[in-house]
Order: C-alpha cells, then structure tokens, then sequence
C-alpha cells in the first residue's frame, strides 16, 4: 500500500502516524509508572494501561498530523496558543470517554488538570524535538542541492575551460606553409608538390582534434608524426624529434591537439637543438609516456604554465583523477612522465560503432 504524502511538507502520512503512536505509547508508560505499585494490582495496572493507551494515541495522532501541517506556517506565540489549544481539546476527550483508575483516585478538576498539564509538557517535547528534527533535514537537504549544484557548475566550468582551452593549430604555422607553397610553385612545382602532400595530410588528421576534445594516444602519435614530416621539408632544422613505441600501441584517451604544443615547446628551448624522444609503452595495465632529450636533461622552465594548465584540465576532464604528470627539470629527469589508465575492451568497441 502506497503512503501519501502531506503535501508540501515532505512526511507522510505513515510516518507521522507512526510517531503520534509512539508519542502515545511514550505517554501512557510514563503516566503507569507514577501508579503506587503498592496500592494497585498488576490487574489493576494492565487495566489502567489498556483504558489510557488508546486516548493517549488518538492525541498523539492528532498532535503528528497537526505538527506536519502547521510546523511551518506557525511562529513561537502561534505554536505556543495552538498548544493550549491541543490541551483543552484532550481535556474535553477525556471528559466525554471518562477518566481511568489512576485519575479517579484523585478529585474531579485535579485529574483534568494532570492531562492538561501533562498535555502541554509531552506536546511541548514532541513540537520541539519534530522542530529540531526537520529543521535539521532540510538544512541536510539544502546542503546536499547545494553540493550538487556545485558539482554541476564545476563540471560546466571544466568543460568550458577545456573548450576554451583546447589546442588548436596555430594559424601563423599554417600561413606560412601556404606562402611556401606559393613561393615554390613560382619556380619549383616538385618542391611545392612535397611541401603540399604532407600539409595536406596533417590537415585530414587534424581536423577531428579541432571538432572533438578527446582523441586516443594512437591518433595524437599519428598526428605528431605527420607534423615532424610536415617540419622535416618546411623547416629541415626543427624536425629533430622521434617516436619509439616498445611493444602494443597502448589503447588510452587522449586530449586533442595538445602533444604537438609540447613537443614544439620543448624543442623551442633550447638553441642547441637536441633531439627529443617520445616514448610510449605500458607498464601493469598503464600507459606510459615518456619525452626526454638525448643526452641533455630538459632546460628549465621548458613548459609555459598555461600549457600545463590546459593539459591538466583536459586530463581530468577524460580521466577524472586516475592519471599523474609529471614535468622534470632536472638533468637527470625526463622531461615530462604521464600515465594514463588504459581503456577496456567496452570503451573500445563503443567508440569504433560511434
């Protein structure tokens, strides 16, 4: 059987029933255990109990419900008056159904002013404490939208920082491939035809990093090196960089358009031009990639702080927290250690049907 809620407030009918009744069976054993055990019988002491259970109930009952249904509307005068009100009312219930053994030994006015009195005390004790108790959830409740609305706006921030911040290719690079090419088609159209075959092919490899944010480790490795062939005939002198995968291309995600601006970094500073070396194998279900100077440690400084940044947003935006990064700048270091967990079998097949 489904319970109904009382409206706006949230409790339903079941629960306040079950606390009137409890606030009840509260009541009534601790009006028994102010009987004279030595003056009743136990015959006597059941009878009383089974005669005042059910009135203490039936006022527990309605002080549950008209609880959940005022709690919020009443200020202290008003819920103090409503009280009072609550009182009288028992009082009348138990002038019209009689009064128990207990309160017949005692005069007339004096037992009706025990149920009054005993009426405001335990009724003053359940609105306090059902006050303290809901207020006490909804600010539970409010801290729990709060930090879900926190978790939302910070993962809207994450993604527009990561659109925002995404790698892109730089323009001034593609400009000056295209002035090349002009130049060379004036005296050398095989010179042109070299410089235009691999532009063209960086362009078709690139151009799903530009539409998406996340791309594999295979596809950026791919990119990397149509780039330094790219390089190799527009700029002879920078394309002094090599990829050494040891065993299976690891199968890990990877952020779009954002190992070209690092290799391009680190090979921008230093003058002497020392070759890099990317190198990428798995180590315990880990992908491990590894970029590092031939026989020179990494200069100083060698990745600028908005770079890292954006490497660190996009990492956390396809990994969460399960990846590590690491920027050496000490000889003995590599220049930059991430790890990065590998997909499984679902992912992979998930992303081959998109």
């Amino acid at each position: 059987m489904k319970v109904r809620s009382l409206g706006f407030l949230g409790l339903s009918g079941g629960r306040a029933a079950g606390l009137g009744l409890l606030w009840g069976l509260a009541v009534t054993a601790m009006e028994s255990s102010t009987l004279p055990l030595g003056r009743v019988s136990a015959g006597e002491l059941a009878q009383f109990a089974l005669h005042l259970l059910p009135q203490w109930c039936l006022a527990g009952l309605l002080l549950a419900l008209g609880t959940a249904l005022l709690e919020q509307r009443l200020g202290g005068a008003q819920t103090a008056l409503a009280m009072f009100g609550f009182a009288l009312l028992n009082c009348a219930v138990w002038r019209v159904f009689g009064q128990p053994l207990a309160y017949s030994l005692r005069e007339s006015d004096d037992a009706l002013l025990h149920v009054f009195w005993s009426s405001m005390f335990y009724g003053g004790l359940f609105v306090t404490a059902y006050g303290l108790s809901q207020r006490s959830e909804r600010t539970r409740e409010l801290l729990a939208r709060a930090e879900i609305a926190r978790q939302k706006t910070e993962a809207q921030l994450s993604a527009l920082r990561l659109q925002a911040l995404r790698g892109q290719i730089d323009p001034a690079f593609l400009l000056r491939a295209i002035s090349e090419i002009e130049r060379r088609y004036a005296d050398d159209v095989e010179g042109a035809e070299r410089l235009l075959v691999p532009l063209v092919e960086f362009l078709r490899a690139a151009m799903p990093g530009v539409r998406e944010s996340a791309s594999t480790v295979a596809a950026e490795l791919r990119l990397a090196g149509l780039f330094a062939a790219l390089l190799s005939e527009l700029a002879p002198e920078r394309s002094n960089w090599h990829i050494r995968v040891d065993g299976a291309m690891p199968d890990a995600a990877f952020p779009s358009l954002l190992l070209l601006p690092v290799l391009e970094q680190l090979l921008a500073s230093d003058s002497l031009d020392a070759a890099v070396e990317l190198r990428l194998h798995q180590v315990d279900g880990r992908c491990v990639l590894r970029l590092e100077r031939e026989r020179r440690g990494p200069p100083r400084h060698w990745l600028s702080p908005d770079l890292e940044y954006r490497m660190q947003v996009a990492l956390q935006a396809l990994h969460g927290i399960d990846w590590t990064l690491m920027v050496g700048e000490s000889p003995q270091a590599p220049a930059l250690l991430l790890t990065l967990p590998l997909r499984g079998p679902d992912e992979s097949q998930g992303e081959q049907h998109e």
